[in-house]
């Protein structure tokens, strides 16, 4: 019960006390009129039950109303938390626009503080170029205002405890707001005002988050600002378009509006399109296909905003491609059409241009892909296909390094960063194809971006690199090889200045010592085969280096492998099963060395014989075999054209794959100490090359090794038999020995003078010059060491043919190598370390003999 009703209350208590007492009194004798008294007590005793009454239905009434109080309370709170909690974000500014109150999404959708808000103009958090929207509506509400009583009325006393005035303001306006440390948002802003009862302003803000769907909002918003724009600012944005536009009716399909545009682009006059229809400047084809349209037109089934392609045909006559887009409207008060028209006539050719451009990158040998950022492949290219043997089909969506396995996660993540930061990245990756076949490719990445300069995807560019690779394993084999060969020439040269004394003083102690006993001479003998072993061994080093070129003749290598055959099966463990198949006068012949050649095949088949220590098969073939281009492109030594192709090949344990690229240098061996010394295959590698040929290797482990010795066909028949030189003495001539080693000084002079030669020595170049000088009439020849200290032999040589332009120069040297220099310089022939006794007569002789 409310105070007033407590009021109420007394009162009538109040009033019945006082009826009471007014009875007493009128029941007293008096000179009052009792009847008065007693009808007037009668009517005050009717009005207080009435009054009492009316008591009741006002208790009534507080009741009810302050159940309607509670009620109002809880619904304002419940509207306080939508308000709050709303997913969009509102504020609520006054009329000047400074924010009194903001939900949370506000608060979230600005990045900003609740606190921080309120108080602060809203134009504060709006984007610059935006701000003139904002003063716009505001001063749009001052003009409400001073209007008075057409938008706020004024109000009454009664009307300023009922009356509430609310107007929308706008929808759906686009701005920019600036949250705080974040990038410009857009937002769509419908704004609301209310005057309350005591005349208070409030703007409602509602804030609508675009960012997803800003593209579309505002082409929605364009097209709604064309359709709600008026007909004078219309008519003077169609007119000056740049694109054709007009406006026609969908009941008649004839146009009722034509811009400039048009009318320059089609070649009508504006009177003509206005006599016209659509149906006039369709391409003939495309007319059974509009014709299903034009119901759809009439009864408005098409939808607001209508896209489609077809052809148009303009005055002229010519055909272009044309892009439509139809929105309705209304027209003169009528439905009608608006249409802007696109010309990509241009655009289709551009497009062919591109299927084309396309066509030829599946006819580049390249493989081209293209990958998105998550390694998945979506373009795969014929090349792809082509290189990799799987089909566009069977790549397209699949993770790239699950397709070609071998490409390291590392790698792929190292050039993803790289062609993200730098726009490209380039390196060599290991692939593995369709069927198994390792390669290696040169792969160059480039980033593709989308519109927008996001990063889209991933264009791959693949070139098959593996005989590239291939010959530059070859390449630099033969540079490691080279090197090494190097090295060896020069300790090749120091030991043949060791064995060239050494060998000759073997041969001549026989001659010297002729009456010792059996046992001293076969002494000598083991002295001199000795000796020659170690001239041999030097020989091989020297081959290897290619330092020697032997005595090359046209011979039939048939009879060589042959031999070989029957040598191996001789002297091989029976338990190596020795198989031929060398056929018959078929073969070409070859330019060689046959004692060279023979040192080739045999150390092939003794390398065979070794790697089957429990025994096994040993197969040796030849045959006759054309090289083209293709397979000299995988092989640097090869050259096209016809070769003799020699196989020996075994059963045996194999060759490791870390031993396979150095089983050619000399003195690599895999064999136990004292079992082999490393020169073995390097002299096979050097002698076949001497020859222009060269030797492919293939092996698998516990399975077996082959090799393959190609030597280039020779033109011509064969050498039968070999003339050798028979050995000559001396008829008392002059030689001039020039050697900087005493014990070779004293060696060739010894052997000279016993086969009747006179001999004069000198120790190097400058005093060989001067020996000469002065016996010049009676030297019949000069032999000279090409390495000495003060004056080396080439210098010597030169020095010596400006005095005698005549003079016989036999160079001797431990590198062959350096024959070549020597003959240029003016040596009449050359002759290598170590050499015999027999070597130096026989080359002596023949010099000597060409001067007589």
């Amino acid at each position: 019960m409310t105070p007033k009703d407590l009021h109420l209350d007394q009162q009538i208590i109040s009033a019945q006390e006082r009826l009471a007492q007014i009875q007493q009194q009128a029941n007293a004798p008096s000179s009052i009129n009792k009847d008065l008294l007693s009808l007037a007590i009668a009517e005050l005793s009717t009005a207080l039950e009435e009054l009492s009454v009316m008591a009741e239905e006002l208790h009534q009434q507080n009741e009810e109303l302050l159940g309607t109080h509670q009620m109002l309370e809880l619904e304002r709170q419940r509207y306080q938390d939508l308000f709050n909690f709303a997913p969009d974000a509102y504020m609520v500014t006054d009329d000047q626009g400074v924010i009194l109150e903001a939900n949370h999404a506000a608060q979230n959708l600005l990045n900003i503080r609740h606190d921080y808000m309120v108080g602060k103009p809203l134009i504060l958090f709006v984007d610059s170029g935006d701000h003139g929207i904002i003063y716009e509506q505001l001063e749009k509400l001052q003009k409400l205002l001073i209007e008075g009583g057409k938008n706020f009325p004024p109000s009454t006393s009664q009307q300023k405890k009922t009356y509430r005035t609310v107007r929308l303001l706008f929808q759906e306006i686009e701005v920019f707001l600036k949250p705080r440390q974040k990038q410009l948002l857009p937002t769509a802003i419908s704004l609301a005002a209310e005057c309350d009862h005591q005349g208070l302003i409030r703007l409602y803000w509602l804030f609508r988050d675009l960012s997803d769907v800003f593209d579309e909002l505002r082409l929605r918003k364009q097209a709604e600002e064309q359709l709600k724009a008026s007909e004078a600012q219309y008519r003077l944005l169609f007119e000056n378009h740049p694109q054709p536009m007009w406006i026609f009716d969908p009941q008649t399909l004839a146009f009722v509006a034509v811009n400039q545009a048009a009318i320059a682009h089609y070649g009508y006059s504006q009177s003509e399109f206005l006599a016209m229809t659509l149906v006039d400047i369709l391409a003939p084809e495309e007319i059974p296909v509009f014709e299903e349209k034009i119901e759809q037109y009439r009864s408005q089934e098409l939808p607001l905003n209508y896209y489609g392609e077809c052809q148009h045909r303009r005055r002229d006559g010519s055909i272009i491609d044309v892009e439509i887009t139809s929105t309705r409207i209304t027209w003169a008060g009528k439905i009608a059409y608006f249409v802007t028209i696109k010309d990509v006539s241009a655009l289709k050719q551009t497009q062919q241009k591109i299927r084309e451009q396309a066509a030829l990158i599946d006819v580049a040998t390249d493989a081209i892909f293209v990958r998105d950022l998550q390694n998945h492949i979506i373009f795969w290219s014929r090349g792809a296909e082509s290189l990799y043997g799987w089909t566009a089909e069977e790549t397209l969506g699949t993770i790239a390094h699950e397709i070609f396995q071998r490409e390291l996660l590392s790698q792929l993540e190292i050039g993803l960063q790289a062609t993200l930061e730098d726009g490209s990245w380039q390196g060599e990756l290991e692939q593995i194809t369709k069927t198994g076949r390792e390669i290696t490719v040169a792969s160059r990445w480039t980033l593709v971006q989308n519109l927008f300069g996001h990063p889209q995807s991933i264009l791959v560019v693949n070139t098959d690199i593996t005989e590239k690779k291939q010959l530059e394993q070859q390449f630099y084999r033969a540079q490691r090889l080279e090197s090494v060969g190097t090295l060896a020439s020069g300790i090749a040269h120091d030991l043949n200045n060791v064995f060239a004394p050494i060998l000759m003083i073997a041969q001549l102690l026989p001659l010297k010592c002729k009456n010792v006993d059996a046992r001293t001479q076969a002494l000598f003998q083991t002295l001199e085969t000795s000796s020659q072993r170690g001239a041999n061994l030097i020989k091989q080093i020297l081959t290897f280096t290619r330092g020697t070129e032997g005595q090359h003749i046209l011979l039939q290598p048939e009879h060589l492998l042959k031999e070989l055959v029957t040598v191996i099966k001789q002297t091989f463990p029976k338990s190596i099963e020795i198989i031929s198949n060398i056929p018959k006068g078929k073969l070409w012949t070859v330019q060689a060395d046959p004692t060279q050649l023979e040192q080739v095949f045999m150390n092939l088949a003794v390398n065979a014989r070794d790697a089957m220590p429990n025994g096994g098969k040993l197969t040796i073939t030849a045959e006759n075999r054309m090289i083209d281009t293709t397979y000299s492109r995988k092989h640097i030594e090869a050259h096209a054209g016809g070769y003799v192709v020699v196989t020996v090949s075994d059963t045996g344990m194999g060759i490791a794959p870390e031993f396979l690229e150095r089983i050619f240098d000399p003195f690599f061996t895999t064999k136990e100490i004292g079992k082999g010394t490393g020169l073995g295959l390097s002299t096979v590698l050097g002698i076949v090359k001497n020859h222009c040929g060269f030797v492919e290797v293939s092996t698998q482990l516990g399975k077996g090794t082959q090799f393959q010795v190609f030597l280039p066909r020779g033109e011509g028949a064969a050498t039968q038999t070999i003339t050798k030189a028979e050995l000559l003495r001396g008829n008392g001539e002059s030689i001039l020995v020039v050697d900087d080693e005493v014990s070779v000084q004293q060696t060739i002079q010894t052997t000279l003078e016993n086969y009747n030669y006179k001999i004069l020595v000198a120790n190097d170049g400058i005093e060989a010059l001067t020996l000469y000088i002065q016996y010049e009439q009676e030297i019949n020849a000069v032999l000279l060491d090409m390495f000495m200290p003060n004056m080396d032999g080439l210098i010597t040589i030169r020095t010596l043919h400006s005095l005698n332009p005549n003079v016989k120069i036999i160079a001797t040297s431990g590198l062959p190598a350096n024959e070549q220099d020597a003959i240029v310089a003016g040596a009449e022939t050359f002759l290598s370390k170590p050499y015999t006794a027999k070597d130096l007569l026989e080359i002596l002789a023949q010099v000597l003999a060409t001067s007589k």
